[in-house]
C-alpha cells in the first residue's frame, strides 16, 4: 500500500491524506472525477478542449547536433575558446563538451557554469553571446539551455 500511496501524492500534490481507498478504487466514474479535481485543483479538461489540444500541431524537435555543427564551425567561438585557454581557463573550456551532453539530457547546472567561466576569461562579446543564444533558439533547444548561454 506504500507504493501506492507514493504513486497517487506523486500523481496529485494537492491532495491530502488519508485517502479515501474505496472511492479510489471501488468508487464510481464520478467520485473520482470529484476526488481528482480535488487532488488536482482544477477541473479536468473537456473533451472539446482535449480535441482542441489534440491537433495542434507537436512542437519541432531540437535539433542538438545543428546546434553542436555551428559551435565547432563559428570562429568568434573558438576565438574565445582560445583566449579562455590563455587566461588559465583550461579545465572549463575542456569540460564544456561534456557539459554540453549532460545540457542535453536535461542538466543545464554544470554548462552554465563551465560557458560562464568560459564568456568572462575567454571576453566573450555581447555579440557572441547574441549569435549562440540566436542559433540555440533557431534549433528549438530548450529555454533552461538557451538561458545558460547568457551568463550573467
Amino acid at each position: 500500500m506504500v507504493g501506492i500511496a507514493s504513486a497517487i501524492a506523486a500523481r496529485f500534490p494537492n491532495a491530502n491524506p488519508p485517502f479515501d481507498w474505496g472511492v479510489l478504487f471501488n468508487g464510481t466514474a464520478d467520485e473520482i472525477y470529484r476526488w481528482d479535481v480535488a487532488a488536482m485543483g482544477r477541473p479536468m479538461p473537456s473533451e472539446a478542449e482535449l480535441a482542441e489540444w489534440m491537433a495542434l500541431p507537436a512542437p519541432p524537435a531540437p535539433d542538438w547536433a545543428a546546434f553542436k555543427g555551428g559551435l565547432l564551425t563559428s570562429a568568434a567561438v573558438a576565438q574565445v575558446m582560445r583566449a579562455a585557454r590563455e587566461a588559465g581557463c583550461e579545465p572549463a573550456v575542456t569540460n564544456l563538451p561534456v557539459a554540453l551532453e549532460k545540457a542535453q539530457n536535461g542538466n543545464v547546472a554544470e554548462l552554465a557554469a563551465c560557458w560562464g567561466l568560459v564568456v568572462v576569461a575567454g571576453g566573450a562579446s555581447p555579440e557572441t553571446v547574441a549569435e549562440l543564444v540566436a542559433a540555440a533558439e533557431a534549433c528549438n533547444l530548450p529555454a533552461d539551455f538557451v538561458a545558460a548561454l547568457s551568463p550573467n
